[in-house]
């Protein structure tokens, strides 16, 4: 069942040893078989400041009995770096004791990358003096900078969520794309 799941799932022993892993985490971490990376540690997979701040997030979850919830954190192994958004939670035992942890991972890089890309088209829409206007994919406006307001006469706020081509009727003006 856990083989078939797209995110990395994990199962952590107290002293941060794997010891269950779906295929996902298998492979996001550069192994062919689940026995290959069986008691291994996060020291024994990434650079040292980022298997710290994994190996304080395990003990605190395990010290604290309390989970963290998709949190977004960068990633680099085999290689690879981009962002992950992480859950983690303490598992017990029968007597309520804590046992480990269970991980899932989801590899969420396409979206960061397309948050930042975002972020930077919308920081030069800013500070540009040509109006600019940037559209859902539904059609509808999602940004205009100052420029874009004065010419249209509108509020920024007057403006986000519209229509575009209902603006453009309502202005006389026939879209040139």
């Amino acid at each position: 069942l856990i083989d078939n799941l797209p995110a990395s799932l994990y199962i952590k022993d107290t002293a941060g040893r794997f010891v269950i892993n779906n295929l996902a985490n298998t492979r996001q971490l550069g192994f062919q078989s689940e026995s290959e990376l069986l008691g291994k540690t996060v020291f024994d997979l990434f650079p040292v400041e980022i298997a710290e701040a994994f190996d304080r997030d395990d003990k605190e979850v395990m010290r604290s009995d309390q989970p963290v919830l998709n949190r977004e954190e960068p990633y680099e192994a085999g290689g690879r770096k981009g962002w992950v958004s992480t859950t983690k939670v303490p598992l017990h035992d029968k007597e309520g004791r804590i046992i480990g942890l269970l991980g899932i991972t989801r590899d969420t890089t396409n979206s960061k990358l397309e948050q930042l890309e975002r972020i930077r088209l919308v920081t030069a829409g800013e500070q540009s003096a040509d109006s600019v206007v940037m559209l859902s994919p539904a059609g509808k406006i999602e940004f205009v900078n100052p420029a874009f307001a004065r010419i249209a006469g509108r509020s920024r706020e007057e403006l986000a969520g519209r229509p575009y081509d209902e603006f453009l009727q309502q202005h006389g003006v026939r879209p040139s794309f």
